[in-house]
């Protein structure tokens, strides 16, 4: 019998509640594209920081989400492309690094930025590289979600921290965004895999959810890393 509406996102709802409760742990369970090293182990757990922005690693990370644009440009050739996205993800952990050793950052939550930063860079270079498309899974393509919505919400906060026009409910609705994207893309590839199973045997590909309709539990690395990249992409204390 063919569910309606509401009757295949509770049906979801109830099988996703099992599958996230436990959480993800971080990003030690997530294998970021291209690939890098986790930061300092031993500067996990610092007392939680204020953030000023005052630094050059602060600076220098704004940089870096603001460069985005000239990637895509970038990536039209695809040797150079591939090159400028594995310096910009390498730079980004740099100054990640840099400030979780002046403690001025969590190394949990610098990891989710990372997440954040490599996956939105890799969907810019991704739709500019002159090599086969983007195509539509078979699936629930969430991942591919997951790193357009990151890359978008970091363009819209961009434009309202150039116009000096916020708006607070836009602003809560990207940092909300950006931390269920991050829960989604940090969770473990079996669980990604056993949200994508339990959407298809709910219902049709029709009715199959956006990942921003699925509820998931959201770490406090995500939300905290969250709070951070929209203040700093607005330019604002995030104290």
């Amino acid at each position: 019998m063919r569910l309606d509406r509401r009757e295949f996102m509770r049906a979801v709802g109830v099988a996703l509640a099992g599958l996230t409760g436990a959480g993800c742990g971080g990003a030690a369970c997530y294998v970021p594209l291209p690939p890098t090293p986790s930061l300092p182990a031993g500067l996990a757990t610092p007392t939680e920081p204020t953030v000023s922005f005052a630094g050059a690693g602060w600076q220098r990370l704004r940089e870096l989400w603001y460069s985005l644009d000239a990637l895509s440009e970038k990536a039209k050739d695809l040797e150079a492309g591939q090159r400028a996205l594995e310096e910009l993800v390498r730079e980004h952990e740099d100054a990640l690094r840099s400030l979780v050793e002046a403690r001025e950052l969590n190394a949990n939550v610098a990891d989710e930025m990372q997440v954040a930063f490599s996956e939105a860079a890799w969907h810019v270079w991704r739709k500019g590289a002159p090599i086969t498309c983007y195509l539509p899974a078979p699936y629930p393509d969430y991942e591919l979600q997951g790193r357009s919505d990151l890359q978008r919400q970091a363009e819209l906060l961009e434009e309202m921290a150039k116009t000096s026009q916020i708006d607070e409910a836009t602003v809560a609705e990207a940092r909300a965004a950006i931390e269920r994207d991050l829960a989604y893309l940090t969770l473990a590839e079996e669980k990604r895999d056993a949200i994508r199973k339990q959407v298809m045997e709910a219902g049709d590909r029709a009715s199959w959810p956006k990942l921003a309709e699925i509820e998931l539990e959201i770490p406090p690395e995500c939300r905290e890393a969250a709070e951070i990249l929209v203040a700093l992409l607005l330019q604002r204390d995030g104290g």
